[in-house]
């Protein structure tokens, strides 16, 4: 979970993924889902109220941070999702990368170079009006084989991205991506093998507003923006969309002026169970366990801070 100190600086980081894949603490990501499980988890349902979002923008604000990640941030109110990729400066020169959309800007064109091992560079091009404008190249000290363009129709909005994370020598890279909008899905651009996937789904309370990561030779991480269009956003789901045996939907989210104290995870070799714990005024709340049909060989709790 993010502590309060990476929730103040502007580097929310609801759940990861990577070359580990996605799990609550360090757990790994397990492909085998299997009945009586948690089959199916929108793990995140944030909150973005108008107090949230101002703490966001002034921790996101244009100034490099402890971790090295660069906000320079054009859009009020966003929140990053991720990263996917390598994790951590290691195995070769890197730089901080970020693109944002301005005011009033579209998204009208990404061109990607890649090669079978990965993704080597990706730049922006965004209109507004009649005025295009396309950003630097980020990454590709080297060169792939292919050069791909992807343009979006004027009502085409990507509403998820899907890649892999392989290895290059030592250290993990992007090694495919996919761009899922509301008419089709273009890719994927890059090589699938020896790779893990990872994804980021989000449905229509929210809108991708641009992306970040840590390039060198190729795109070594990558993350999105991603503005609320409603009080609360969903970003997910993660798992199976059709398990088989029984299942029932569930949801969990905060009310008004609860903070989350601690996420119970009932697991073995994969995730049995979720239950979660709010606090008010000093009085602690567990909520129902969801999942947990059968159970795991260990219990954790995972706990977190107030945001002041």
């Amino acid at each position: 979970m993010p502590d309060a100190e990476k929730l103040k600086s502007g580097m929310l980081r609801p759940g990861y993924s990577g070359f580990e894949g996605i799990g609550i603490g360090k757990g790994k990501n397990r492909k085998r889902v299997t009945p009586f499980r948690i089959e199916h988890c929108s793990f995140i349902h944030l909150l973005m109220d108008s107090q949230l979002c101002q703490k966001l923008r002034r921790g996101a604000s244009a100034r490099e941070g402890e971790s090295g990640r660069v906000a320079n941030s054009k859009v009020a109110g966003f929140i990053r999702v991720g990263i996917w990729g390598r994790q951590r400066q290691s195995g070769g020169p890197q730089n901080n990368w970020s693109f944002e959309l301005e005011s009033d800007h579209r998204l009208q064109k990404i061109t990607i170079d890649h090669g079978d091992d990965g993704i080597y560079s990706l730049m922006f091009t965004t209109k507004c009006e009649d005025i295009f404008q396309t950003s630097n190249k980020v990454g590709g000290w080297a060169g792939g084989q292919t050069v791909s363009e992807v343009t979006f129709e004027i009502d085409e909005e990507i509403i998820g991205i899907k890649g892999r994370v392989g290895t290059r020598g030592d250290y993990a890279i992007i090694s495919s991506l996919s761009f899922e909008t509301n008419k089709r899905t273009h890719g994927p651009f890059g090589g699938t093998s020896n790779s893990h996937e990872f994804s980021i789904p989000w449905d229509n309370s929210g809108s991708l507003v641009g992306f970040y990561g840590i390039a060198g030779n190729y795109i070594d991480e990558i993350g999105v923006y991603v503005k609320a269009r409603e009080e609360i956003m969903r970003i997910g789901t993660w798992g199976s969309s059709n398990p088989d045996g029984e299942y029932a939907f569930w949801s969990f989210k905060l009310e008004s002026y609860h903070h989350l104290k601690m996420i119970t995870v009932d697991h073995g070799d994969l995730i049995y169970s979720l239950m979660f714990t709010t606090q008010y005024r000093g009085l602690t709340h567990n909520y129902k366990t969801v999942g947990g049909w059968n159970g795991g060989d260990k219990v954790s709790e995972v706990k977190s801070y107030k945001l002041t």
